[in-house]
């Protein structure tokens, strides 16, 4: 589950140090050791925050590139997803 523990939000003073692609396959989790996730080709996003039980999904049509959703993500939904991500890391 990403954002646990002395992980800490994107400011201004706290841009990522390292990322990767994300490869989404199925319902795919994020990375754990990912502070946020960014759009780097527009699309439709699907995922499920942390916080929410499975099947309580949040739909993002049209997200542009750059776009970070303001939640912590847990899972990319497949289904519905056509941007492709890349994840926000420190480490």
């Amino acid at each position: 589950m990403p954002f646990v523990g002395s992980a800490t939000p994107p400011t201004s003073t706290n841009y990522g140090k390292q990322g990767q692609m994300i490869t989404i396959s199925g319902d795919t989790t994020v990375p754990a050791n990912a502070k946020a996730i960014v759009v780097v080709t527009a699309g439709n996003l699907v995922f499920r925050p942390v916080g929410n039980p499975p099947g309580q999904n949040i739909t993002i049509t049209g997200a542009a590139v750059g776009f970070t959703p303001p939640y912590v993500v847990g899972t990319i939904i497949e289904t519905g997803t056509t941007a492709a991500l890349a994840t926000v890391e420190d480490e």
